[in-house]
């Protein structure tokens, strides 16, 4: 009778040791599952695959740069790899935007350096160049002008004809210092490229001008003399870095758009250098 009365005693201790060793293991496999579910979270980094892929599945540009901007990358930019992506069928603006997004890195600016990539700058008025600080990263908007064309005959004609764009005052209310890096940016509204023209311009009788054309007496146009190339690069969707390729000297400049010759007026965007 007392082994009786033992055996539910003894099945009630087997019972409640296997339930606690049940137990015990259930937050090791939480924590496993909850592991796997990290890993699977991780942030995606595109690759020149990742691209290909895009373009392949029939992604628009627009789509795949702002992808790009947004996201880390690790992209192969040799020159072996562009030419591939180039025969791939990528457009320029795609590859363009990979080269700059290697360039400047996936790192944010910190305090004090030097921002490449135009983070956090607000250029809301479209098509119209500001001067951009890259060490205090704000920008300030151009004066913008209206240029009249000009034409002024050399030596009676013998020596062709120079057109003129020309803008009021001797001076641009706009201000940069010379011992500064000089760097521009344009938001086109879009991916197209800017097309803009640096001019190098003469203060005379309380005006600005430059010669943006010269015609020769026998029909020959050459652009002017005091034309200064520069460099564009694409920063995002839109916004547009632009570098003069030479230092700019003290004096007044201004960007316009490409000539034409049938137009008597042209939007110019000022600004000095002391």
């Amino acid at each position: 009778m007392a082994k009786l009365l033992l055996l539910p005693i003894f099945f009630f201790i087997a019972f409640s040791h296997a339930f606690s060793q049940t137990k015990a293991k259930t937050p090791q496999s939480s924590v496993k599952k909850a592991s796997n579910a990290t890993d699977s979270g991780k942030a995606e980094i595109l690759v020149n695959k990742s691209i290909l892929d895009l373009h392949e599945a029939g992604l628009g540009k627009e789509v795949i740069i702002s992808k790009i901007n947004n996201s880390d990358c690790k992209f192969d930019v040799s020159t072996a790899a562009l030419i591939s992506l180039k025969k791939a069928g990528l457009e320029a603006d795609i590859i363009n935007t990979m080269v700059n997004k290697s360039d400047r890195g996936n790192n944010n600016t910190t305090p004090g350096s030097v921002n490449r990539t135009g983070k956090g700058i607000n250029v809301s008025l479209v098509n119209h160049p500001h001067y951009y600080n890259e060490v205090k990263n704000n920008v300030k908007a151009l004066e913008k002008a209206i240029a009249s064309t000009k034409t002024k005959m050399k030596a009676f004609g013998y020596g062709g004809t120079d057109v003129l764009y020309e803008i009021d005052g001797e001076k641009s209310a706009i201000r940069i210092s010379g011992s500064d890096s000089v760097a521009f940016l344009l938001n086109t509204g879009g991916t197209s490229s800017p097309e803009l023209i640096l001019y190098k311009l003469k203060s005379e009788n309380n005006t600005r001008n430059a010669v943006s054309m010269q015609v020769k007496t026998f029909g020959s146009m050459k652009s002017g003399d005091n034309v200064i190339a520069c460099n564009i690069t694409q920063l995002s969707n839109g916004l547009f870095k632009i570098i003069p390729s030479k230092k700019l000297e003290p004096g007044e400049y201004f960007f316009t758009g490409k000539p034409v010759l049938s137009s008597t007026t042209i939007d110019a965007y000022a600004f000095g250098v002391d």
